[in-house]
This record gives structure tokens, sequence and C-alpha cells, in this order.
């Protein structure tokens, strides 16, 4: 299993699985997949503000979330951009991805109603602060990156993340 950073593969499955748009240079992305190229799972990073950044996750294998994944999906907001807080937004519908947050330790801010046609139409804002993420305490473990030839390279560096709607 390897992990790739701004696979373009990888930033458009998880952001078409989480119904927002890609905008490959705002969108970082932490991806994990098998040695044979199939896309298990990641994290992409998008609405940089300096003092938070919004998450999103998608699965595409039941077992896509391993040490490493949960190691980097912290770390990498929290040590690296120096976020605050993490920002998550959930249909309401998504039952699943909802317990899946809360379990990770994401707390409920707000219910926004009528976002989305049917019954369950409303979005869970959801929010994780520094302070508050057990995940931190983790030791480092081996992370194994794929070698740039099996990487869709969109030539971003993922510490250079853009902010977007800074005030001037």
């Amino acid at each position: 299993m390897t992990i790739r950073i701004d696979d373009v593969h990888a930033i458009r499955a998880i952001a078409t699985a989480a119904h927002i748009q890609f905008v490959p240079k705002l969108h970082h992305c932490i991806a994990r997949y098998t040695d044979t190229d199939r896309l298990l799972g990641g994290v992409l990073f998008t609405e940089y503000r300096g003092g938070s950044v919004a998450i999103h996750m998608a699965g595409f294998d039941p077992h896509w979330v391993n040490r490493v994944m949960i190691y980097l999906a912290f770390d990498y907001p929290f040590n690296q951009l120096k976020v605050k807080k993490l920002i998550g937004l959930v249909p309401e519908s998504n039952v699943r991805a909802h317990n899946a947050n809360l379990k990770l330790g994401f707390k409920d801010e707000h219910l926004i109603k009528d976002v989305y046609n049917g019954l369950m139409s409303g979005m869970h804002i959801m929010s994780m602060l520094k302070e508050e993420c057990r995940w931190l305490d983790l030791p480092m473990p081996f992370i194994e990156y794929a070698p740039p030839e099996r990487t869709n390279d969109i030539n971003l560096p993922l510490a250079n993340m853009t902010t977007v709607g800074a005030m001037q």
C-alpha cells in the first residue's frame, strides 16, 4: 500500500464522492492506493483560511483507513498548516459518514436545513479543534510514498496550499 500526495485521479474521485467542485490549485489530497494502483480512499483539503481548513473524506474500500492515513489526515492540517480547526460538511442523509466523524472526534456545530432535496435534506457542519484532536499523539508511522512515475503529479507541493478568500 502506498500514499500519494495530490494525485489527480484521487482528487477527482474524492471530490466527486464529496459532491464538491474540483479546483486543482486549491484542493490538496492525501490518498491511499494498493500496489496495483487501485484507489482505496483518501482525504481532500479545501477552503484553507489560515485558522481553518475543510476536510473531505471518501473511502472506496472498507479498509482504506489505517494508522498512516489517520496520522497524515490530522498531522498535515494541525501541525503543517497550523490551523486551529478542521471543518467537515456532511449531508444529513449520510449517517455512516456522520457517525464515523463523531468517532474520529468531530463535533456537530450546526445542522443547516433544506440544503438538498429529499426527506433528510440538511447538512451537518462538523468541526474539530487542534486541542481536542486525540490523533496528534500518534507516533509517526512508516509512510511508503508512491514513486513519482506512479503518481499523477499536478506539481503543487502540499505545504504550499493557497489561501482562499484571504483579506488583503
